[in-house]
């Protein structure tokens, strides 16, 4: 907000240069931004917080510098000559049926003639950025810069019954501002109103069927007070900001009221030429009850970590209009001031003695913060196993919304069609919650794809919602995509490549390491992947994710245009039961014996069967076991594949002999050519 170096000192006395003032401003919060020197002033940009409605004006500004004791306030002078022989009940009555105005002043002044302001009002309205539009309609734009708040004058030749009626607006009810534009509004708008029509909307802008014109002779000038919430949701919604819906949405003084439309009367019988009738209508529903606050001396000192004297307390709380009504050894009650809408605790009291204290004047210490720490969940723990075999993966972390459109659930995950409802969505594409992660996934991925990068590996890690009843059913689960193909070469010049059976790799290393078990995975097919190319993955015969490469559908629907391939696990369902129990034991220092057999064996033969099977015989030093060739085609019949299996054997307290080796070899590959009709190579 701008304000003027000479207009300010019209309300304060002080000697204090522009310099100065502005660091006066910024120890007491009010940051000044810049400040530009003009031919015969100095512009301020003040940057007040949202919480200091009572400082976006030159009166409240002045009452800062004041209380700092660097200068007088200087109050204007509030004096109506009223005319007896009209009064205002006579032109006007005023009714409140919507509570959302607490209180409603109309003054009314006859006989104005409309035509250009003083000299000094131009000049002080154009400081702020404010064009002149006529004598009356300035009077109440300077009443606003200069108290604080906001006014509204109606040609009474328009107000229809003559009557004024403060409501709701009713619903699909089209109104017209100042600015020409016919809005539709709501019952959670407030409009004022007359007999027939609304007149203006509440605390933002008047109506054009009710505005000062030219030929404008009787005036009756609004001043009231609005519910904050009502006017900024009513502002936000229609889109319509203006410098009084900006203060009344922070909360206006509803004290001022009178004061502020007796100070614009005054102006227009200056100014305007007009005649104050008597009597002031003031409709007053919830009479203001000043918020009472004790301030213990102790807690000043211990809060701000330095002895504050009660005297500069008194002094310094008095100046800012805090009225003192008790005192004991150790506490002060205080009246606030009811201009100080942010002001209701005993920490905001202390807060006001800090700024004025000065800032710069406390030590640079660190409080003494003892938190408890955090005990890792099992989910914790897992996350950070997943998150690290990922990224040692070459998979990059993505974070993403956890709502989507209905057609990106639907192309996924088609079976789940009652949704998660966000009642007041963004946009249609975040109009639910996601039923898989893959749906809010897949936008970073595609747009990292169609940017250039064509070896994309992201992966997420978060909840998926599904309906239950009147609650949703929220799991944990880890998502990855991959574009499918070579990805660069490894530093041995081996092609590094990611696909269908990369992902399979990572599953069962996450898996592992979490909770030191196997996964199966069973080809089935799955709503989001090619037709044979995708599988559930199990856990002890539980389903806990799927693994497969993308359909077409899929991918155009995200506009990829390469194959890509992903996995989705729930970790909730991983850790049930626990994790892993990781003991750590010597390694053997005896040499390791190692046996390689080669079988033809049926095609349909999965290399997790012959696991279970090789598992089950529970072979002595037996260490481990591997698949590392499969080869079919020429020489090998058809319907069957060679595969070439390594065996290792070793001892914790001993070296192994040949002779006891190949027993345990020979028992191995008996039971593999029993149980799967193979035949050794």
């Amino acid at each position: 907000m701008e304000f003027s170096l000479k207009w300010l000192k019209r309300y304060v006395k002080t000697d204090l240069g522009h310099e100065k003032i502005a660091e006066i401003f910024t120890e007491q919060g009010l940051t000044v931004d810049s400040i530009i020197e003009k031919e015969n002033d100095i512009i301020f940009e003040i940057d007040i917080t949202t919480n200091r409605p009572d400082a976006m004006n030159y009166l409240g500004l002045a009452r800062e510098i004041a209380a700092s004791g660097y200068g007088e306030i200087v109050y204007p002078e509030v004096t109506v000559e009223e005319n007896t022989s009209c009064k205002a009940s006579d032109f006007v009555s005023v009714e409140i049926e919507d509570t959302r105005c607490k209180r409603y002043v109309a003054r009314v002044v006859k006989g104005v003639k409309i035509g250009h302001s003083p000299d000094w009002m131009v000049e002080l309205l154009e400081s702020v950025g404010i064009r002149s539009i006529n004598n009356v309609v300035d009077i109440t734009n300077f009443v606003l810069w200069e108290m604080g708040h906001p006014l509204h004058a109606f040609d009474y030749r328009f107000i229809e019954g003559k009557k004024i009626i403060v409501r709701s607006a009713r619903e699909g009810e089209k109104f017209t501002t100042l600015d020409g534009v016919e809005r539709v509004l709501n019952p959670s708008d407030l409009l004022i109103a007359d007999t027939k029509r609304g007149i203006a909307l509440a605390g933002i802008m008047g109506g054009e069927n009710s505005e000062i014109r030219e030929d404008t002779q009787d005036v009756v000038i609004e001043s009231a007070y609005f519910d904050p919430a009502t006017i900024r949701k009513t502002s936000k919604r229609l889109a319509l900001h203006t410098d009084s819906s900006y203060r009344f949405e922070r909360g206006a003084d509803i004290e001022i009221l009178k004061k502020a439309a007796d100070r614009a009367a005054q102006l227009m019988v200056e100014y305007a030429g007009g005649t104050l009738c008597s009597e002031t209508i003031d409709v007053y529903i919830e009479k203001f009850e000043p918020v009472k606050v004790r301030l213990h001396l102790e807690k000043v000192n211990n809060v701000l970590g330095k002895k504050i004297e009660p005297s500069f307390i008194k002094k310094t709380l008095n100046n800012l209009g805090f009225d003192l009504i008790d005192e004991g050894d150790n506490y002060f009650d205080y009246s606030v001031p009811s201009y100080r809408v942010d002001v209701w605790r005993e920490i905001d009291l202390i807060e006001e003695i800090a700024r004025m204290y000065g800032y710069n004047r406390f030590d640079s210490t660190l409080p003494l913060i003892v938190t408890p720490g955090k005990t890792k969940t099992d989910r914790d723990k897992a996350i950070e196993i997943i998150n690290e075999e990922l990224l040692k993966a070459g998979f990059f972390e993505a974070i993403s919304y956890s709502f989507c459109s209905k057609k990106d659930n639907l192309v996924l995950n088609p079976a789940i069609k009652d949704m998660v409802e966000i009642s007041n969505p963004l946009s249609e594409n975040m109009s639910v919650m996601r039923t898989t992660i893959f749906a809010s996934l897949f936008y970073p991925f595609s747009k990292n794809v169609n940017y250039g990068n064509r070896n994309t590996r992201l992966f997420e890690i978060g909840k998926t919602y599904v309906k239950k009843e009147e609650l949703a059913k929220e799991e944990h689960f880890v998502s990855a995509i991959a574009v499918c193909g070579e990805h660069g070469k490894y530093w041995d010049g081996t092609v590094q490549k990611v696909d269908f059976y990369r992902l399979k790799g990572i599953v069962e290393a996450i898996v592992e390491r979490v909770k030191g078990a196997k996964v199966e995975f069973e080809s089935v097919d799955w709503p989001c992947f090619k037709k044979g190319h995708g599988a559930v993955i199990l856990l002890n015969g539980k389903e806990i994710g799927a693994i497969g490469e993308f359909s077409e559908s899929v991918l155009r629907h995200y506009e990829i245009d390469l194959p890509a391939a992903g996995f989705e696990v729930s970790i909730d369902r991983i850790i049930e039961g626990g994790l892993k129990e990781f003991k750590y034991k010597p390694f053997s220092l005896f040499p390791k014996v190692e046996r390689d057999s080669a079988f033809i064996i049926d095609k349909t033969v999965k290399f997790s069967d012959i696991e279970k099977v090789v598992q089950s015989l529970n072979i002595p030093f037996l260490v481990d076991f591997s698949l590392f060739d499969r080869y079919e085609g020429k020489g090998i019949p058809e319907g069957k594949v060679s595969i070439a299996l390594n065996f290792v054997f070793q001892s914790k307290d001993r070296t192994l002999n040949s002779e006891e080796v190949n027993q345990l070899h020979e028992k191995i590959i008996k039971e593999i050519i029993v149980k799967f009709g193979a035949e050794l190579r």
